[in-house]
């Protein structure tokens, strides 16, 4: 009987041990089946794959400002005077005034006018999307075909037009926006209405009004093919350095007047700083056969090019070019219009 009350005293810890033990085990199962059923309620953080843009392969570049115009990097800074040459990137506001305009290239073969009374805004700017945005007022551009892998968009507020290389115009007003197909093919909605897609042709118009789809794509007036056929024409790719109206000529003669000859004297001073090439383009207004204007515009260029050499410029470094009035800055015919038609431009060549 001693025996067995001694045997029976060492087994009860043991056998409470091995309770103990099991008990953990049934719990540690309990803990794990739990978790298992509820993994799923937890947030799982899965990896993002972060998507890359890739640069453009150079900075958009205002290549012409006529008049005041203001640019503003981010919606917090400040607003800057722009002047030709000023590079832009992403973000970049632009606003132009009274009788104002600017040219921007976007890229290669791709040129916006930022018309008078505009603000505009290079909202996204990578090799796989370009939007531009016009906030208010109206844009003229010439956009190169695109490659089969890049978007390319304008938007305002109630517009979106997705394009594949066209010429185009958009004007905005605080109700209504008025979209001009000058060349190839743009597909038109309003935002709010994804799934009313109106395709606009050549020569052809829309208008979306606030809170409206599109209207039906109809033909735009001959007045309207001309007025921005004209802005089309004279939309500036190349960096123009220069531009004066006070260089002047006797009538119907490529001779320089006194006054000219010391309006040279001032841009000389001007383009011998650098060592770029240098293009010397006469304009005319547009009267006349447009023959005659070619000739005598560049007569006049070369007129002009052979006084800067002989202030001492480079005859290397200045090439000339003549196109009558086949690129009016104003597309009016009016004495005021026609004699700031009338100049000669010096672009980076």
């Amino acid at each position: 009987m001693d025996f067995l009350n001694i045997r029976f005293s060492t087994l009860i810890p043991a056998v409470i041990l091995v309770l103990a033990l099991l008990t953990g085990i049934v719990m540690g199962i309990r803990q794990l089946v739990i978790s298992i059923i509820k993994a799923p309620e937890k947030a799982v953080e899965i990896p993002v794959e972060e998507v890359s843009y890739t640069p453009l392969a150079e900075a958009p570049l205002v290549t012409y400002v006529d008049g005041f115009a203001e640019k503003r990097s981010t919606s917090e800074g400040p607003w800057e005077i722009l002047v030709a040459g000023d590079e832009l990137r992403q973000n970049s506001r632009i606003q132009t005034g009274e009788d104002s305009y600017v040219d921007i290239r976007i890229q290669n073969g791709s040129v916006v006018r930022v018309m008078p009374e505009t603000i505009f805004s290079l909202a996204s700017l990578s090799r796989e999307n370009i939007n531009l945005e016009v906030k208010s007022g109206e844009i003229v551009s010439r956009i190169k075909k695109l490659s089969g892998d890049q978007s390319f968009t304008f938007t305002s507020p109630g517009m979106v037009a997705g394009i594949r290389g066209t010429e185009l115009a958009v004007r905005v007003s605080p109700d209504r926006t008025d979209f001009f197909g000058m060349s190839g093919k743009i597909a038109l909605t309003n935002p709010a209405f994804e799934n009313e897609t109106v395709n606009v042709g050549v020569h052809q118009k829309s208008t979306i009004l606030t809170g409206s789809v599109p209207t039906r794509a109809v033909p735009m007036s001959q007045e309207e093919i001309d007025y921005f056929q004209k802005v089309l024409d004279s939309l500036h790719e190349k960096q123009v350095l220069l531009v004066s109206n006070k260089i002047e000529f006797e009538p119907n003669s490529s001779s320089l007047t006194s006054s000219s000859k010391e309006e040279l004297k001032n841009i000389f001073t001007i383009l011998q700083k650098g060592s770029y090439r240098i293009k010397i383009i006469g304009h005319t207004a547009d009267v006349g056969d447009r023959g005659p204007q070619i000739e005598l515009s560049k007569s006049r260029a070369d007129s002009v090019k052979q006084y800067l050499i002989e202030l001492g410029l480079p005859e290397g470094r200045l090439v000339t070019e003549g196109v009558g009035g086949a690129r009016p800055v104003v597309a009016r015919s009016d004495t005021e219009s026609m004699r700031l038609n009338r100049r000669v431009e010096f672009v980076v060549d």
